[in-house]
């Protein structure tokens, strides 16, 4: 093991020093105690990522023109718990368009914000099988971006929100080789796509999905919503 350290050590000595110099010593400590900010209190924080495909179909303005619009997506946020039960959150990441006719676009940055209230959580009462409880969520967000085309630029902005029920089973059994509880999700859903340009064809949908609870704070989502067409994304949230 010490052969192997000094050797990781020696060559990780020679491979910086054939780089530039562009690095400022960054003088991290290991002792907590030497942290301007000791251990704060961020169980309020949320935090995560997602990526996926948005499939939507448009109309343009002052036409009866009816297409698609196709775009990969990749978004992260963070967000805060004003109350235990309800969480306001901002949005930023890179949304890549495309419109037949109209080619594919650049991408080009996607930001917004949003709001998730959890409205109920009942536990079921014996005898039931796999279920544990039930849960309900509503969430509004908006989002703006835009996308250039060889023809111009469009922007807009999407305004969306779902209402969901979750059936949630509570797993048994050794936690460090299993998740904590898988919940199965479903509900009501809009999403309106407004601009000077283009707007969607469709407001109302569906949506959804299932996320796996690993721990308490930690979970994985995937998420599909139907609008005209299938979207489908995945992503991870964390809970501090």
């Amino acid at each position: 093991m010490k052969k192997t350290l000094a050797f990781a050590v020696v060559t990780a000595s020679f491979v910086l020093s054939s780089l530039p110099v562009c690095a400022v010593p960054l003088g991290r400590s290991n002792e907590g105690m030497n942290y301007l900010f000791k251990d704060p209190v961020l169980s309020r924080i949320t935090a995560g990522a997602y990526a996926g495909e948005v499939n939507r179909e448009i109309t343009f303005n002052n036409s009866s023109n009816e297409n698609e619009m196709n775009a990969t997506r990749v978004t992260g946020y963070l967000g805060i718990s004003l109350l235990e039960w309800l969480n306001v959150y901002g949005i930023a990441g890179q949304n890549k368009a495309e419109i037949p006719g109209m080619g594919e676009a650049d991408g080009e940055a996607i930001y917004g914000g949003g709001i998730s209230i959890n409205l109920l959580n009942h536990f079921l009462r014996e005898p039931v099988p796999m279920e544990d409880a039930f849960r309900l969520n509503l969430g509004v967000q908006v989002l703006n971006t835009e996308a250039q085309f060889d023809s111009g630029i469009l922007d807009w902005s999407e305004y969306s929100g779902a209402l969901t029920i979750s059936i949630i089973n509570h797993t048994t059994g050794n936690k460090y080789y299993s998740p904590e509880s898988i919940a199965l999700y479903f509900g009501p859903a809009f999403s309106i796509i407004r601009s000077d340009d283009i707007e969607g064809k469709n407001p109302g949908g569906v949506v959804g999905g299932l996320e796996i609870f690993f721990t308490d704070s930690f979970a994985v989502d995937l998420r599909v919503e139907f609008f005209e067409q299938a979207s489908a994304s995945a992503g991870v949230n964390l809970h501090f």
